[in-house]
């Protein structure tokens, strides 16, 4: 019933045969500095607003590291907005202390009604690709103080998951060998010019499926989230403005 219900989903909200070859993926993610994207969540169905990240923390010196599934609560009011504004702060050649590629920027949280990004240290945003062939991506780095480690290695946690990509539509992408957490590249939104369609299916605990339509703007980045838990709206959010 769930998969039946994602399916219905990738169909009604971004069912398109548009020709995506000409596009260049890049106008869907501009990342000068000092640009804002100030957004609007409204609360729809629930009071509780679910998010999910893979955090990993280090364990002594070498690559192994340990990983938590989070999944994230958020509280508020049924049919109440709240604001969320973040930032282009500057470039950033590494990404934390594991990361470096080369397009990175330092995100700067400047309003979080919601507390979204409660928890976390620093969050970056990185592309790659686009050139000869290669898929174009982006990332998002969040790192988390070590303090916070559940390990005794009191080093810096971190998460990574992927926000935008492009490919022929309906492709998907999860990270591991069974991913919990899918994104699927839908392709142009035929009924919102210069509109870029995704959903994203997550596998919470006790079989519970959080679903996020989402759209992105040529020349905005995000432009439209929607989130479905369990066949019930918990949230959606609007951009109003970016400069």
């Amino acid at each position: 019933m769930k998969k039946l219900f994602v399916l219905t989903v990738l169909i009604f909200l971004f069912f398109t045969s548009c020709n995506s070859q000409n596009i260049n993926p890049k106008d869907y993610f501009p990342l000068d500095i000092g640009r804002e994207w100030h957004y609007q969540i409204t609360l729809n169905e629930s009071e509780t607003v679910l998010g999910f990240r893979e955090i990993f923390w280090p364990i002594g010196d070498g690559d192994v590291a340990f990983c938590y599934n989070t999944t994230q609560y958020f509280y508020g009011k049924i049919g109440e907005t709240y604001s969320l504004v973040l930032k282009v702060k500057e470039k950033a050649e590494k990404q934390g202390e594991r990361f470096q590629w080369p397009n990175g920027v330092r995100i700067e949280v400047l309003e979080d009604e919601l507390n979204l990004f409660r928890g976390t240290e620093e969050i970056f945003w990185a592309t790659t690709g686009g050139i000869a062939g290669q898929r174009f991506m982006a990332q998002q780095v969040i790192t988390y103080p070590g303090y916070d480690s559940p390990t005794q290695g009191y080093q810096e946690g971190y998460s990574t998951n992927l926000i935008f990509f492009f490919d022929e539509p309906y492709t998907s992408i999860g990270m591991g060998e069974d991913p919990v957490d899918r994104l699927f590249f839908i392709g142009p939104d035929p009924y919102y010019d210069d509109g870029m369609g995704f959903v994203r299916t997550v596998y919470l605990e006790e079989d519970t499926l959080l679903t996020e339509a989402i759209r992105f703007k040529k020349g905005k980045v995000l432009d439209k989230l929607v989130q479905v838990v369990d066949e019930k709206t918990t949230m959606e959010w609007n951009l109003i403005k970016t400069y």
